[in-house]
């Protein structure tokens, strides 16, 4: 009785002049806390797992972490962030370069030593803005050694990859989609972003083989084709690369009409994929390379001189 008497009793009166306490407001961080975890409660609804890390910018210290080490396959607006601090960091002058060099000695028509190109992640050494060409840098390589008087290169071709520690590829990405573009291999020394363009062009008799071309052709790929030209404007065409290897496979039918069927397919080996590229267009402005490609990390020792 003296209990619930207790309970329901008027509380005391405040004596005059004294303030009545306020209620006490949630700390910053168990509001964050509460509102993050809601979130997250809202998201996994959509997803199986989610994984959430927030730092304060003033200190670096965590201020809320849920499943913070484990990895993730991010979301692709997460470029929305990369970007924006690379745009800080770096600021809007600044401009992305691969260096191509060269040590040794011009001797007649000759250079008597190396060349290099020092991988920096540049993701732009292709086709884009420059016609659709993307052997169009290399060619530029190319011409600057020629108005040096170089035509042959006696010597050996090093490709520096080191800036990236790897993986090429992420563990988590799905097997059965490596070949397609959005899983190309991760790498410092990028050409036409580690994919090749395969055009399949329609046969003018049905029933025939059709045409299989590949952007650019630099002479390490295999092309298994099985497929056939349909007798009628409609088809189903599969392009794939068997992993592991350097085999464009095309199967089943391809459509009659004026137009190929393409799709772009990922490498296996973005450095042999790079130096074929590279030898192709210096063989294309009249130079050869009497050496051998070899991967490089870091670049080897000498006095370089810069080409490009």
């Amino acid at each position: 009785m003296l209990a619930a008497s207790s309970l329901g009793a008027e509380p005391p009166a405040l004596e005059p002049g004294v303030p009545a306490p306020e209620a006490a407001s949630p700390a910053p961080s168990t509001r964050l806390t509460t509102a993050v975890d809601a979130r997250v409660a809202a998201a996994r609804r959509a997803a199986q797992d989610v994984g959430v890390y927030i730092a304060d910018l003033a200190t670096g210290s965590p201020v809320y972490e849920q499943h913070a080490d484990r990895r993730y396959i991010i979301a692709s607006n997460t470029k929305l962030f990369t970007t924006s601090a690379a745009l800080d960091a770096l600021g809007p002058g600044w401009v992305q370069e691969t260096p191509f060099l060269a040590r040794g000695q011009r001797v007649g028509d000759r250079w008597v030593g190396d060349l290099a190109v020092l991988g920096s992640g540049d993701p732009n050494i292709s086709g884009r803005n420059r016609q659709g060409e993307p052997l169009a840098i290399f060619h530029e390589w190319g011409e600057r050694l020629r108005k040096l008087g170089v035509r042959r290169v006696e010597g050996d071709l090093y490709l520096v990859h080191g800036l990236f520690e790897g993986p090429l590829i992420h563990p988590d990405w799905p097997r059965d989609q490596l070949t397609r573009w959005y899983e190309a291999p991760v790498h410092a020394l990028a050409f036409n972003d580690d994919c090749v363009l395969v055009r399949v062009w329609p046969s003018a008799r049905p029933g025939a083989p059709p045409r299989v071309e590949l952007v650019p052709d630099v002479g390490i790929f295999e092309i298994e084709n099985a497929a056939r030209t349909s007798s009628s404007g409609r088809g189903s065409v599969g392009i794939d690369r068997k992993l592991g290897t350097n085999v464009i496979q095309v199967r089943g039918t391809v459509p009659r009409g004026p137009y190929p069927v393409e799709a772009w397919v990922t490498v296996e080996d973005p450095l042999q994929y790079f130096g074929a590229g590279l030898l192709q267009a210096l063989e294309d402005e009249g130079i050869r390379v009497d050496g051998k490609t070899f991967p490089a990390d870091p670049l080897p020792q000498g006095s370089w001189r810069r080409v490009a």
